[in-house]
């Protein structure tokens, strides 16, 4: 889900050719000076990506406060639907993972996971099936950092 992901493949395949060559070079006995060059592209491919891929950070303080009754608008819409004591989509007969979100006490328990879940990753709600936006999503995050 990187904005940036065709970049990152890219990345993988020059880093990965340029270590492939060296190793493969290395283990037929050419001297280090001439297959040296490749170490600083290997170097150079996996840092550009562990600082692509680096999470943001932000100071809670400095974010605007959500209330308890929006986040519960949000999950309401959003989550509850699976996760709730008696689901109501039609692909569960009980809570995924028995992870119930029907309140502030539950989102506070579960607060790791739904970050990374439904803010970090945007993989829930599954498919986005309920078109939970980016801005529902924000807000939730701001919510879950603000009450862990």
């Amino acid at each position: 889900n990187h904005p940036h992901a065709w970049l990152l493949v890219a990345l993988i395949v020059l880093g990965g050719a340029a270590a492939r060559h060296f190793l493969m070079r290395h283990e037929v006995g050419d001297p280090l000076n001439r297959i040296g060059w490749t170490l600083p592209i290997v170097a150079a491919c996996l840092l550009l990506a562990v600082v692509m891929t680096a999470p943001a950070t932000e100071d809670a303080s400095a974010l605007p406060k959500v209330s308890d009754h929006a986040v519960l608008a949000i999950t309401t819409k959003h989550c509850t639907m699976c996760h709730a004591q008696k689901p109501l989509h039609e692909a569960f007969t009980e809570t995924p993972k028995g992870m119930r979100l029907e309140s502030t006490d539950d989102l506070r328990r579960h607060a790791d996971l739904v970050y990374k879940q439904a803010v970090a990753t945007d993989a829930m709600p599954i498919g986005n099936q309920t078109g939970m936006t980016p801005e529902e999503r924000r807000l939730l995050g701001v919510w879950l950092r603000q009450n862990r």
